[in-house]
């Protein structure tokens, strides 16, 4: 990944007509480039457990899987192994169980959420970079709205997802900052300050926990038409949900990643999100497309310090390590449109992608979580043959 040629970047607000911005600052990569991809100073520790809440939607007790990486001083004897619902097995490079924290907490808290009928594992390239780094990372398992419940026929409505959703967010934080999370986690956990991120369903939930109210009228109008469960929105305490937003004061940054159902928001409602932004989208993405997802959200936000991170042969499967890690057979079983979203030979290749994403992730941490800015206008730099950045 070295040797990447200097370019002078457009801002994509310019190159697509959607608004004015100054362009970036033409910068070589051959010094730079390793400080975003090389692993931390810090042994990779891997747990998993339960929360359990008041489900927002039905009552009742809600339990949310959760696996967490954290900062550990040694590795275990035990390799983490993952799970994509018991059918596809694997075994981490880096992250062993129950490790022992490292010195220096307490840690801050990033927070995954997974895309629809995704799993929280497929975060696993970014919670074992971060937690290299000094985070504490959350994956959320949203019950109901997982691969494996749609293997067993459990899925919920599209539209009570909408509602839950952001809520794991709240409940999975809330989790560590009372303390009752295994091993010591909640213990070396500071809360005070956290970043969420997420892929596609996720990259709305991410949005949600740091922006206002949902229209109701617009969800029904843009989301309730044909066979559509919408039912969910005849409920009173649903619609006061709804009415007053899922912000969570804790979030104080968010990279929503290939954002779907970017339409929930009215455009007063991005346009005061108050945390920064980094957006990160492909531009053939072919389940959001470009242009009714991206294009929109970027015109909506109005923050400063947002950036938005564009992979111009990117698509929607390059965020997440299905390319990477899956066999044919497999993507053809849990994804199905694979090649022509993301894997195919003529998209850009998630496996030098996924590192300089979880990269950046890291700095944009590093200057609004830790409030510890890396040095220089890191902002600035993108592979040109890869990606582009752009800035209001």
């Amino acid at each position: 990944m070295t040797g990447v040629r200097a370019t002078r970047l457009l801002p994509l607000a310019v190159l697509l007509g959607i608004g004015c911005a100054e362009p970036l600052v033409e910068h070589t990569l051959d010094d730079d480039i390793d400080a975003f991809v090389d692993e931390g100073p810090y042994e990779v520790g891997y747990t998993t457990f339960d929360t359990t809440y008041d489900d927002p939607v039905y009552g009742g007790p809600r339990n949310l899987p959760l696996m967490a990486w954290y900062p550990a001083s040694a590795p275990s004897d035990t390799p983490a192994i993952y799970s994509l619902g018991g059918v596809i097995v694997f075994e981490s490079l880096r992250a062993t169980y129950d490790a022992d924290p490292a010195d220096g907490a307490p840690f801050p808290v990033i927070v995954y959420s997974h895309g629809n009928g995704s799993e929280a594992v497929l975060g696993h390239p970014y919670g074992e970079h971060l937690a290299s780094h000094g985070y504490i990372v959350v994956a959320v398992s949203h019950t109901y709205n997982t691969g494996t419940d749609g293997t067993f026929r459990r899925f919920a409505p599209l539209m009570v997802s909408l509602v839950r959703r952001p809520q794991d967010i709240t409940a999975a934080i809330d989790h560590l900052e009372d303390g009752d999370a295994p091993d010591g986690l909640a213990a070396i956990a500071d809360t005070g300050r956290v970043m969420v991120f997420g892929h596609s369903y996720g990259g709305f939930t991410t949005v949600a926990s740091a922006a206002g109210p949902l229209d109701i009228d617009g969800l029904r109008a843009r989301f309730c038409a044909g066979d559509a469960d919408c039912s969910v929105f005849d409920d009173e305490g649903v619609q006061a949900q709804l009415a007053a937003g899922f912000r969570d004061p804790r979030v104080v940054a968010i990279a929503p990643q290939a954002p779907g159902f970017v339409s929930a928001f009215a455009p007063p409602v991005l346009g005061d999100i108050d945390v920064p932004t980094l957006l990160m989208t492909g531009r053939r993405d072919k389940t959001l497309p470009d242009e009714e997802q991206a294009q929109v959200f970027w015109a909506g936000l109005s923050h400063p310090e947002d950036v938005w991170f564009e992979i111009p042969d990117g698509a929607h499967q390059t965020f997440i390590p299905t390319c990477r890690d899956f066999n044919e057979w497999q993507k053809d079983q849990f994804v199905g449109d694979a090649e022509e979203d993301g894997c195919g030979p003529d998209f850009a290749p998630s496996e030098q992608l996924i590192p300089l994403m979880a990269g950046y992730l890291r700095r944009w941490a590093d200057t609004y979580v830790k409030l510890a800015p890396p040095g220089g206008d890191w902002r600035t730099v993108a592979p040109s043959d890869l990606v582009v950045l752009s800035r209001h």
